[in-house]
């Protein structure tokens, strides 16, 4: 499949897209904050595994935070974390980007690959905007026909790049490289990052329970 991607870059183009998908800006720019501050705070004595699951699980969880007034739920099948639209329209999930992310010039792709969910995923994105026929493929299932956007992000020098973009496709390599929509958001300067939602954020302490073993 190679689709072309519609890439919005203005702020008139930007703000007016993410209204339609009732997507605060402001929301997306803190859950870029809150990810950025859990990259800046790895340490050389955090486990190897940490730096790369833990910044995006601090993600997953600011976006829930911030959209739960909103109307927004969450969603987890597999492991496949999602936050979804209050009314089901599409579904959220936040990956790391590469180089590329927030390049309107380049097409970026998911920094690590992706698994069996995210192809279902894709197949439902597919499925919505007609790259497929309905013929060609099983009955899908209501999650399969909504949409499932991602806000991909990147912890650049001094700057945190990031895009909330319509997958369509992976790679050889199984990394999402193809793209129906890219709204680039605004880079955010490190030094001068600050959140309009942090306390909102801080004050929400976590209730924890142990899970049950395999066993029960």
């Amino acid at each position: 499949m190679a689709a072309t991607a519609k890439v919005l870059t203005s702020v008139g183009e930007v703000n007016g897209r993410l209204a339609e998908l009732e997507i605060p800006l402001h929301v997306l720019h803190d859950v870029s904050v809150h990810y950025a501050l859990s990259v800046l705070g790895m340490t050389d004595d955090h486990p190897s595994w940490a730096t790369g699951i833990a910044p995006m699980g601090e993600a997953v969880f600011a976006l829930r935070q911030l959209t739960r007034a909103l109307g927004w739920t969450k969603e987890e099948n597999r492991g496949f974390a999602l936050t979804v639209h209050p009314d089901a329209k599409y579904a959220v999930n936040i990956s790391k980007g590469d180089l590329h992310t927030g390049d309107p010039e380049k097409t970026p792709c998911s920094h690590s690959e992706k698994g069996i969910c995210t192809e279902e995923a894709l197949l439902g994105n597919q499925l919505s905007f007609g790259f497929m026929s309905n013929a060609d493929v099983p009955a899908p299932t209501v999650q399969q026909v909504r949409p499932t956007w991602y806000l991909l992000l990147r912890v650049s020098g001094d700057k945190i790049l990031s895009e909330f973009s319509l997958p369509l496709a992976m790679s050889d390599e199984k990394k999402i490289s193809e793209w129906a929509e890219r709204v680039i958001l605004p880079a955010i300067q490190i030094s001068q990052m600050a959140t309009s939602s942090q306390d909102t954020i801080d004050e929400i302490v976590p209730t924890v329970s142990r899970k049950k073993s395999i066993n029960g």
